[in-house]
């Protein structure tokens, strides 16, 4: 499964067989370094909403303390109607942050200029924590391949 392609060779993978279980964490600056080049993302952990001028994040490291980014995956059989059903989860643990940023004068100018309008600009600062590309990328190197479903 594409967790285990994607943590296998971490040094907090681990495999529970009783539980059906895998867990992999990764902590302070060098966990979300890591997470980067794992996810081929560098804003893998930060989000901007220019709606409410707000920035969250995910919190690994700060002054007083470091927190950890916790993925786990497990399986679980459901009996039903004499049937059995193989289900997987995934679950990702982490600490978040905001706070409040203003806005630079390149979108008052852009639409002083009538270049763009608010709305256009607004879009293009608008970052998503894990766009599909990079997961998808990951297929093309797989021994494992992904099916569309």
């Amino acid at each position: 499964n594409v967790f285990v392609y994607l943590f296998k060779n971490e040094e907090k993978f681990k495999y529970s067989p009783a539980k059906h279980k895998y867990q992999c964490c990764f902590e302070g600056f060098a966990g979300a370094a890591k997470l980067k080049e794992i996810f081929h993302y560098d804003h893998w952990n930060f989000r901007q909403n220019p709606f409410t001028n707000t920035k969250g994040y995910v919190l690994l490291e700060d002054y007083e303390n470091t927190y950890q980014v916790k993925f786990m995956w497990n399986q679980t059989t459901l009996s039903e109607n004499n049937r059995e059903f193989t289900l997987g989860r995934m679950t990702c643990n982490f600490i978040t942050d905001s706070g409040e940023f203003q806005e630079n004068n390149e979108k008052q100018i852009a639409t002083l200029n009538n270049q763009k309008s608010p709305e256009e600009s607004i879009k293009g600062k608008f970052r998503y924590i894990l766009p599909r590309p990079p997961l998808q990328n990951i297929n093309q190197y797989s021994k494992f391949k992904i099916l569309p479903s």
